[in-house]
């Protein structure tokens, strides 16, 4: 009897190979060739490390004939074996690619058959990626939030979401390795949050570790270092006693005795403050010792006044705000009468403006009759104060001239005029109220279009 190999094949995700082996046939002498086949499943021959696998085998071809395996060249993963019964199985401890072959034979049957097989093993260690977005930033007395995210991977580099666990069974938790959390401020291992309402100012360093369970087998990653900077509670700055508020521009009388503190309020514990100021407009003094600014403004227009507010924290760190003030100073303005009882329509009581100088686009519209004299007479001034003197005067708009038809009298400010006839045309008007305070020059400007019908 003879034994003749006669192929060997991988098929149809089988690990195949097929041989002719002979038996002697009963008490004829005849002989039987058997067209044998060896089958392993390549999903049962491939396993990971540290974990239990197992391949059967699939025979054809031996007609009722019991094989027998065993081990001829190669190679098996450390912890597998190959049994007699032909079945492959066992916890592989290393991973690799292994060739061997399976020598077979079957009771009945003369010869042998060597059936070349594989056997791949991989590695889950899982591969932990703490990704740190940077430093969570917070202030004082509020809420802050800083989140990590992992990212976990493993044969075949298949990317897991955040925070899911790579098997059932598996546990994940994190843990801060490094550094001193700011007071207020706690670490939550389950979530890798680090939350809570800090109390004081300044930067922590952090250092944090994932540790993952995996099928009884614990994982650490590297750390990762991220901080949390808790940004102290920007100060407030005010002005009490005075009518105005920082960076806005306000009224205020002119030569009239004011009297600011300026304040720094808001600051987190164990801070301190002081107060310089920079360009104190004319009559104004200022007190570093008190932060108070008094005295009365001295010009009559738009003024600025540079503020410098300086804040030292407890740790020693700084930072100022400078805010700028504004005032408008105003003179005093009077009101305006009909006394000649002429004007088509005064619209009542007219004030003064002032800003100079008022151009057309004017403060107020009248209508008077040509040819009709009027009169029109200053009245009360609301702003006026002991010991003020007064003097008035016409003024020419810009780009206009004088009506030469109107006149007023310096003193008591009062005006008179014939209107020409030029019916539909308009002439505009100004005049200054000039006042004498405290031997300082003030004045407020009035402007208005007459219309001639």
């Amino acid at each position: 009897m003879h034994i003749r190999t006669n192929r060997l094949a991988a098929w149809l995700g089988l690990w195949v190979a097929t041989n002719l082996m002979s038996a002697c046939g009963g008490g004829g002498g005849s002989t039987e060739t058997l067209y044998v086949d060896l089958t392993y499943s390549v999903d049962a021959m491939q396993g990971e490390i540290n974990s239990p696998m197992s391949a059967s085998p699939i025979f054809t071809g031996l007609n009722g004939h019991t094989p027998h395996c065993t081990l001829g060249t190669g190679t098996l993963p450390a912890g597998v074996d190959l049994a007699n019964n032909c079945v492959v199985s066992g916890t592989p401890s290393s991973a690799g690619n292994y060739a061997f072959t399976v020598h077979v034979t079957a009771d009945g049957v003369q010869g042998s058959l060597d059936f070349p097989m594989g056997i791949v093993v991989t590695d889950p260690t899982p591969i932990l990626n703490l990704i740190a977005w940077g430093s969570g930033f917070g202030v004082t007395g509020s809420d802050i939030q800083l989140q990590l995210p992992i990212n976990i991977q493993s044969p075949p580099r298949e990317l897991v979401s955040l925070y899911k666990p790579i098997a059932p069974g598996d546990t994940l938790s994190y843990a801060m390795t490094g550094g001193t959390l700011p007071a207020g401020i706690s670490f939550d291992t389950n979530s890798a949050a680090v939350s809570g309402t800090p109390t004081v100012p300044g930067y922590s360093s952090l250092s944090i570790t994932a540790t993952l369970t995996h099928r009884g087998r614990v994982y650490v990653s590297a750390p990762v270092t991220s901080g949390v900077y808790v940004m102290p509670t920007l100060a407030t700055f005010a002005m009490s006693g005075c009518p105005n508020q920082p960076n806005r521009a306000t009224e205020i009388k002119w030569m009239v005795p004011v009297q600011c503190d300026l304040t720094v309020s808001n600051l987190d514990p164990g801070a301190r403050s002081s107060v310089s100021v920079i360009g104190v407009p004319a009559g104004l003094t200022f007190d570093p010792a008190t932060a108070r600014l008094t005295g009365q403004l001295q010009n009559t227009d738009l003024q600025y006044m540079g503020v410098q507010m300086d804040v030292t924290l407890a740790d020693g760190r700084s930072y100022s705000l400078r805010p700028i003030v504004e005032w408008y100073s105003v003179a005093p303005q009077a009101t305006w009468n009909d006394a000649s009882g002429v004007f088509a329509n005064m619209s009542g009581v007219l004030r003064g403006g002032w800003r100079e100088p008022q151009v057309a686009g004017t403060t107020g519209m009248v209508w008077v009759k040509e040819a009709q004299a009027i009169t029109i007479d200053p009245g009360q001034i609301p702003d006026a104060m002991a010991g003020d003197t007064f003097s008035y005067a016409l003024v020419a708009v810009p780009g206009a001239t004088l009506p030469d038809w109107l006149t007023i009298d310096a003193a008591s400010g009062r005006i008179t005029g014939l209107p020409p006839k030029a019916p539909g045309s308009y002439q505009d008007v100004q005049v200054r109220l000039t006042t004498l305070r405290q031997g300082l020059s003030g004045s407020a400007l009035f402007t208005w279009r007459m219309f001639l019908e």
